[in-house]
């Protein structure tokens, strides 16, 4: 059984195509496909821009505040966010980011693996639209 949740949705169609042997059913959780652009777009490419191209201050920002003694717990909170350094936090944001498209999605997932899609209506991040467009992509193969 291969899983995933919004934006990590798309990992239990993949791995059935790279490994359909090793994949019995997958788990799809708030999918986030074509419909889900705009939310993506205006949610993310802030932080994707301040990460790719704010790395150098990011970075001694972060050393810096790597030495500010933990002291209040909700001020400690905060200050984790932004005593992280911004490679990780970039490669781990970029991979996310691959929003698959239609034509990749139908030659990525070629496979008959039983699926459980489940979707929530009123998130613009993750439309129920995208769980129903997947799941009737993936019922199309299926049979």
């Amino acid at each position: 059984m291969v899983g995933g949740t919004s934006l990590g949705a798309t990992w239990p169609w993949r791995t059935a195509a790279l490994a359909p042997d090793r994949v019995r059913g997958m788990f799809i959780e708030m999918p986030v496909l074509d419909n889900a652009l705009v939310a993506v777009a205006v949610i993310f490419n802030a932080d994707h821009g301040a990460l790719r191209f704010g790395k150098p201050v990011l970075g001694a920002l972060s050393a810096l505040l790597q030495r500010v003694p933990r002291t209040f717990h909700l001020l400690d909170i905060g200050l984790d966010w932004v005593r992280q350094e911004p490679g990780p936090s970039l490669a781990v944001l970029e991979g996310l980011l691959l929003v698959v498209s239609r034509h990749r999605r139908a030659s990525a997932s070629r496979s008959s693996h039983p699926a459980l899609i489940i979707g929530h209506a009123g998130d613009p991040l993750h439309p129920f639209t995208d769980a129903g467009m997947l799941a009737d992509e993936l019922d199309e193969r299926a049979w």
